[in-house]
Order: C-alpha cells, then sequence, then structure tokens
C-alpha cells in the first residue's frame, strides 16, 4: 500500500482552510495546515510534502512570494 500524497495547505482562515482540507482528505491526501508562511517555509524546508496550496494574502507575507 502507497501512502497518501500529502499536501501543505497554507491558509490563515480556519473556515476556508477547513473545508479544503475536508475535501483534499476526502479525496485521499494527507492535509497539514499552516497558518502563516513562516510555518510553511519551516515545513517545506523538511521536505515532506508533495504539494503546497497556499494563499495568497497571509498576515506575514503572500503564498507567491513563498513560491519564487
Amino acid at each position: 500500500m502507497t501512502a497518501a500524497p500529502r499536501v501543505l495547505l497554507l491558509e490563515d482562515d480556519p473556515a476556508i482552510a477547513g473545508t479544503v482540507a475536508f475535501a483534499l482528505q476526502r479525496e485521499g491526501f494527507e492535509v497539514h495546515h499552516v497558518l502563516l508562511a513562516g510555518e510553511a517555509r519551516t515545513e517545506l524546508a523538511r521536505g515532506r510534502h508533495d504539494l503546497l496550496l497556499a494563499d495568497v494574502g497571509l498576515p506575514d507575507g503572500n503564498g507567491i512570494d513563498l513560491c519564487r
């Protein structure tokens, strides 16, 4: 059995994050949610995720800059 694809979800709005995480989990993804770009940077450095879904407007930066 293969491991579920891991998604790092960067979203500062809990309602949006909950809805997105629920939908992804129903499709078989493992979801790790973080609230801030700094937290996402730390998680990405660990190399444990297959995909990043990032909000554009965050309190400490934006998802586009993080992807660069």
